[in-house]
């Protein structure tokens, strides 16, 4: 039985054309047309492509199944430099449109475990602004961009099990300088830019020394605190990013400090002090460098003001 099924989305109103079959258990439509759906439920720079509703009903008997209903579709992201008329994406993703009882309540777009999306093409597609290319380009990987249309008073919907925020929001990993983090980002509603917070997989382990979390020597802070914490937000006019550490100094929890990116060197640069005495050194301090070339380096380890160990 060929027939469309009329379906609003926030305040549009999309028209699907399709095929229903139908038993004494189910009933099931999909569409063979191609919509585009610009903003869905109001999630602003996002265009579901190629859009077809799926559904699929399943009659009280049937206590098994649970009916469903979605709209799946591409989503395209360009490069901040491509100013054609028609520009080529960079990355095409696979975005959906869920629905709770029939109702419109969540949009996910998948981000791909293997292809990064780039920081730089999600501004310039979401944006429409261009990312200061003086810092680090980050990419998402293996994550969800996604909308949660929550109703008045709810904090969060429940969507196959999970949990996911109300509003516009990143979950995904992303690497910097060889180190995962594990990250949330928030896109305020006034499109004014994104701010992202994560935390590394692990501590960063060099043998006598270890780069940890501000909190890792409070036992009752949860485990993903006790690792660096990446802390990054970028608009229009501004891009700020350093990262948060505790160390561990032969064992001894030392001092913690926020880290920054240093744009001409493209290197965090970072110097801790503890006041007091470790063993034998008197005030210990430690510089040190994060770079994409070599990692994380100790460059400077003075002890008790007698000599210095220079490991660059």
């Amino acid at each position: 039985l060929h027939g469309s099924i009329a379906v609003y989305v926030g305040t549009d109103c999309y028209s699907f054309n399709g095929m229903f079959n139908s038993s004494d258990t189910q009933a099931i439509f999909s569409s063979s047309g191609k919509i585009g759906m610009h903003k869905p439920l109001g999630m602003f720079g996002i265009s579901l492509e190629d859009a077809k509703l799926s559904l699929a009903y399943y009659y009280p008997k049937d206590k098994e199944k649970t009916s469903n209903m979605a709209i799946a579709g591409s989503v395209n992201f360009y490069s901040p430099k491509d100013s054609a008329t028609k520009p080529v994406p960079v990355l095409v993703l696979t975005g959906c449109v869920l629905f709770q009882d029939y109702v419109p309540a969540f949009v996910c777009i998948d981000i791909s475990p293997t292809k990064p999306l780039k920081i730089s093409d999600f501004i310039a597609t979401v944006f429409e602004w261009s990312y200061d290319t003086q810092y680090i380009d980050i990419g998402f990987v293996n994550g969800q961009i996604y909308y949660a249309n929550t109703q008045k008073g709810q904090k969060h919907i429940t969507i196959h099990d999970f949990n996911y925020n109300s509003g516009y929001h990143i979950k995904a990993d992303t690497e910097v300088f060889s180190v995962q983090f594990t990250i949330e980002a928030d896109i305020p509603k006034d499109k004014s830019g994104i701010s992202i917070t994560g935390y590394a997989s692990a501590p960063i382990d060099l043998g006598f020394a270890q780069f940890t979390g501000k909190s890792s020597s409070d036992p009752n802070e949860p485990d993903q605190l006790k690792s660096p914490e990446l802390t990054f937000a970028t608009s229009s006019t501004s891009t700020s990013i350093s990262i948060g550490v505790g160390l561990v100094l032969l064992k001894v929890p030392l001092a913690t400090a926020d880290i920054g990116y240093n744009v001409t060197r493209k290197v965090f640069t970072g110097k801790l002090i503890y006041s007091g005495k470790i063993d034998f050194i008197e005030n210990p301090s430690i510089s040190f460098e994060w770079s994409k070339e070599r990692g994380l380096v100790i460059t400077k380890f003075p002890m008790s003001g007698a000599f210095d160990f220079d490991l660059l």
